[in-house]
């Protein structure tokens, strides 16, 4: 794996779910197709407490990353690993982050340090510096057909609808599992009559 990965794909397409999946087969000591869940880092993962996963993304009282949250993403990057592994940063929308943002994380994306990995997820890749992109391996994230994308929502919670819910969050399943329990669906029937 590239020590850097966009994933790139249309809103709530899954990207932070796979960057989610990635850290977590990462940090797993066991090493495999997938996280063993069972590891003492599958578990520190698992609690959202592994000192080596860094997760940046909008804080609740701002509206894009923050070159600040960035410069102490790179001091703490500096540090060797504490469980002795591999070191995984999650950024989420990566193509919220300003321009100053950007600068302060080419620098890590240039230089990064030994066993560090970076996924970025990204919906706009208009949004993102040709410096950030250039350095990145770029992953696309199709959509789902849309019976793949039922079948799917309905493997998650069975009911009627999802149809016309997917349609409504333009093929993402994410999005259109956000809808369902926004009670879009009660509001598009009352729409529609």
């Amino acid at each position: 794996l590239p020590h850097a990965v966009l994933l790139l794909g249309p809103e709530q397409a899954g990207q932070a779910e796979l960057a989610c999946w990635l850290a977590g087969l990462l940090l797993c000591e066991r090493g495999g197709c997938a996280a063993c869940g069972d590891c003492v880092s599958c578990r520190l993962f698992l609690a959202g407490t592994h000192p080596d996963c860094h997760w940046v993304g909008i804080e609740a009282d701002a509206s894009a990353i923050r070159v600040e949250q960035i410069r102490d993403l790179a001091a703490s990057l500096e540090t060797r690993s504490f469980r002795g592994h591999r070191k995984v940063v999650v950024i989420d929308p990566a193509d919220s982050m300003n321009i100053s943002s950007f600068n302060a994380l080419l620098k890590t994306l240039e230089e990064p340090s030994e066993n560090t990995y970076l996924l970025l997820t990204a919906s706009r890749r208009d949004r993102l510096p040709a410096t950030i992109r250039s350095r990145c391996s770029c992953q696309r994230l199709p959509l789902p057909t849309p019976a793949q994308a039922v079948a799917w929502l309905q493997l998650q919670q069975p009911r009627d609808g999802w149809a016309r819910l997917l349609e409504l969050a333009q093929g993402a399943p994410f999005l259109a599992l956000n809808y369902a329990s926004g009670g879009l669906e009660k509001l598009d029937a009352e729409m529609q009559e």
